[in-house]
Parts: structure tokens; C-alpha cells; sequence
């Protein structure tokens, strides 16, 4: 995975409904590790020149028929399904480690995001921008357990007892998504493969919706890059080794070698809004 532009957010730029990306940047293949990272993908497009299906973005199953994405990800397909450029149908959401392999792609019943999501995120007077979007499946999904999703304030907590500081423990986040890779040095971002990845990372800094760790090969820290927009940022306890959902890949800066932004979902914005678009889903 790997970083890019700190001007919009993380998804792929080709697809043309997402401004902005990142993907896997000195990391290595998922393999299966992390099974409930998945990948929205188009499989039915309407530009001639790209035919062949795409990759838009990463996320993760929290529930049997919930995947957790970015806002700057569902919002621009909802945007595309309005204008009647697309259908829904034309997006599956898919689990399997080669995103491209059509015996794993899933139906998508429905998709919200966040109304305080706002794109581009520096509008003037707008607040703070919330990145988060949920889709619905049509189906659950049984054989995969959903990830543990970080309760409010978690990321404040284990930074006033100093836990994101450890550096004894190694570096405690990684990141997950099937986005661009690098080449170094110079950096050449090549195209997402379809391919899921993972990369660990350190801790830089925290505010308020935002968690910045470390990319930088020089420190021994992976990051994302184009396409795994969406995807999970997951801390790992070091004790038990439990993977916990802190925060979704959102922004990335320029040349994708030194820092990754990850937008918290440890916050009453986001965990609101997820908690009101399951609850719609389980009352149906």
C-alpha cells in the first residue's frame, strides 16, 4: 500500500467518481489474514474505454450484511445511481483476496453516507468533514466474522496511557486494502492488481477525527495508497493480539512515502451513524 494527494481523499482515481485514493506501500499480501477486508468493485461499466471491471474502493464487514467504507467512496456512487448514469447492480462488493475473481462477488441491497460528509472536504464553513459510508448486502455473510469495531474514545484513551507510544511493542496499527503499490526509489505508484494487501505502521499524532501514523520506509512503516480508501486501519493489541477497527483510510500526502491519515470512527459522529444504519437494517 501507499500514500497520495493530501488534497481530497483515498479511493481510485481512474473510476472517475472519486477524487482521490492510496493503496498498500511496503507492505506484503493479506493471504487470507485479515478475511473481513473487502473491496467494492464495478463490474458493469459504462465507459467504453474501460470495459474491463474496476476497483473503487476498500472496507470491511462489520456485520453479517454491513461493510464499513469512507464517505468520499459511497458518496460518488450514489451521486452516479442518481444522475442514471449507473445502477446498483453494476457495484458488488467482494471478500476474496483477488477482488477480480467473480465467483466472490456479492449483491448490494443499499448504501448511505454520512450527511455530514461533504466533498471537497476544505468547503468553506461546511465543519469538519465525517468520512464514513455503509452498504448493505442483499445477503448475510455467515462464514466470515465481522471486525471488532473500537468503542468511543478509544484512541484517546490508549493515547493518555501512553500505549500508541510503544515503541517496544512495535509498530501497533496496520492497515488493509487492495489499493496501488510503489515502486522506490523514485516513486511510481503502480495500478492497483486486485490483490489485498497489508502494511503495518507506527503512530504519529491524533486529533480529533483523524489518526496519522508513519509511512516511511526508512522507519520500517508501510502505509495505503490509491484504492484502499475505505479500508481498515486496525489497532493490535500487543498482549492478546486482538485486531480492533480504529479508523478507515482517507487521505494520503505527496510522493505516498512519509504520512498516512486515517479517519477515526472511534468518535460519536461515526459510531452514530453506523449504530442508526444497522439498527434500519435488522428492523427490516
Amino acid at each position: 500500500m501507499n500514500t497520495t494527494t493530501s488534497l481530497l481523499t483515498l479511493s481510485l482515481v481512474t473510476f472517475g467518481l472519486v477524487r482521490s485514493a492510496s493503496a498498500i506501500t511496503w507492505g506484503e499480501l493479506d493471504n487470507s489474514f485479515n478475511p473481513n477486508v473487502g473491496a467494492i468493485v464495478i463490474v458493469h461499466d459504462n465507459n467504453p474505454d474501460t470495459s474491463e471491471p474496476r476497483l473503487i474502493c476498500s472496507g470491511t464487514l462489520i456485520g453479517e450484511r454491513l461493510f464499513l467504507s469512507a464517505g468520499h467512496c459511497t458518496d460518488p456512487v450514489e451521486n452516479v445511481i442518481a444522475d442514471g448514469r449507473y445502477v446498483l447492480s453494476d457495484f458488488r462488493i467482494t471478500f476474496k483476496d483477488d477482488a477480480y475473481d467473480p465467483t466472490g462477488w456479492l449483491e448490494i441491497e443499499a448504501l448511505a453516507t454520512h450527511p455530514g460528509f461533504r466533498n471537497p472536504p476544505d468547503s468553506a464553513g461546511a465543519g469538519p468533514m465525517i468520512d464514513v459510508g455503509v452498504l448493505v448486502l442483499k445477503r448475510s455473510v455467515t462464514n466470515i466474522q465481522p471486525a471488532v469495531i473500537a468503542s468511543a474514545g478509544f484512541l484517546n484513551e490508549l493515547n493518555a496511557t501512553g500505549q500508541l507510544r510503544d515503541k517496544g511493542a512495535g509498530a501497533p496499527f496496520t492497515s488493509v486494502g487492495y489499493g496501488t503499490t510503489l515502486e522506490w526509489p523514485e516513486p511510481v505508484i503502480i495500478a492497483p492488481d486486485g490483490l489485498r494487501r497489508r502494511a503495518d505502521s507506527s503512530y504519529r499524532s491524533l486529533l480529533g477525527n483523524w489518526l496519522f501514523m508513519s509511512q516511511n520506509l526508512a522507519t520500517g512503516d508501510g502505509g495505503t495508497g490509491y484504492g484502499d480508501s475505505g479500508g481498515p486501519t486496525f489497532w493490535v493489541d500487543p498482549i492478546t493480539g486482538q485486531k480492533i477497527l480504529v479508523s478507515l483510510t482517507s487521505r494520503g500526502d505527496i510522493p505516498c512515502v512519509s504520512l498516512n491519515s486515517a479517519f477515526r470512527i472511534d468518535t460519536a459522529e461515526s459510531l452514530t451513524f453506523i449504530q442508526a444504519v444497522s439498527a434500519a437494517v435488522e428492523s427490516h
